[in-house]
């Protein structure tokens, strides 16, 4: 997967004003010039709030600390000095979850300690959610086949992606998760909270294991707990004589076949579109965040 060209690192008390900074072969070198942050609508980050990473880098030379994204560095205090800029810093270790994470931004694309790359909502009942599907506008193809939604596919930049099952299998194996869904329809909101989640490994087909329900969006997956993985060149589900992945043009936890079919067609109606049974029917939602967080 790509990431956005343009990370957010250390933001300073005021989230318009940043340090300018510019690449210096692979890393991101700080230039003593305050501006204006520019906003970009598409990702809802403010571009280029900056950095100590860097100096993190040279300074402690460790491969623990992300050079390029906080928490890996934290900016703790700017000073003129004749008219230039004198950067404090502080390094601290790569987060382990998003529930390390601290940002004003709703949305921000962090390394974890395992290498992992992930996109964290950080405000969102509390924030620390790991986003493992996110749909927007459409403009990425979710008709893919298993190795794909194995491997992960899309684009953060874009805002539209899936991390894959092994990386979801990976995170749920060791520790317990909740699991969320945040979803549109006819412009109102809609969430949909299960208490416990966790993926079971490709050998058993990534079977989904989900607890109790509460929200407003209506407990649409309660028919698809204990189902295993369906795309549409590896078959199953419990339909006799389809496979619901090429019913639906998507790939889920199917029975025979779905009342949720996230991944399916974006923007079209029955029999294939991006729907929640109890809020949409068979009309595609508008957006679509599905994310897990840690339970302590």
């Amino acid at each position: 997967m790509t990431t956005w060209n343009h990370r957010a690192c250390v933001e300073t008390s005021n989230r318009n004003l940043t340090l300018r900074h510019k690449r210096t072969g692979a890393r991101r070198q700080i230039t003593e010039n305050q501006y204006q942050t520019p906003y970009h609508r598409r990702t809802g980050a403010y571009e280029d709030q900056l950095s100590c990473g860097y100096l993190c880098l040279i300074t402690l030379q460790t491969s623990n600390v992300d050079p390029d994204l906080g928490p890996g560095a934290q900016l703790t205090s700017i000073t003129h000095v004749d008219k230039k800029l004198q950067i404090s810093c502080k390094c601290l270790p790569k987060p382990t979850s998003c529930r390390d994470v601290v940002s004003t931004h709703d949305r921000i694309v962090v390394t974890l300690a395992s290498g992992l790359e992930v996109m964290c909502d950080t405000k969102t009942d509390g924030g620390g959610w790991i986003i493992f599907q996110r749909r927007i506008h459409g403009d990425v193809d979710f008709y893919k086949n298993w190795q794909e939604y194995r491997d992960g596919f899309g684009d953060y930049n874009i805002g539209e992606f899936y991390l894959g099952n092994e990386n979801i299998f990976n995170l749920t194996s060791s520790r317990k998760y909740e699991l969320r869904f945040d979803l549109e329809y006819e412009n109102k909101k809609y969430f949909a909270h299960y208490s416990d989640f966790q993926l079971l490994d490709e050998n058993n087909k990534y079977k989904l294991v989900i607890g109790s329900y509460s929200g407003n969006a209506g407990d649409s997956m309660r028919r698809h707990v204990n189902k295993f993985f369906t795309t549409f060149d590896k078959d199953n589900d419990d339909s006799q004589n389809d496979n619901c992945a090429i019913i639906r043009r998507g790939a889920w936890w199917y029975q025979d076949c779905a009342d949720v079919n996230l991944n399916g067609n974006w923007g079209w109606g029955a029999p294939n579109g991006a729907f929640w049974d109890n809020i949409t029917v068979w009309e595609s939602v508008s957006f679509s965040e599905i994310k897990i967080r840690e339970i302590d």
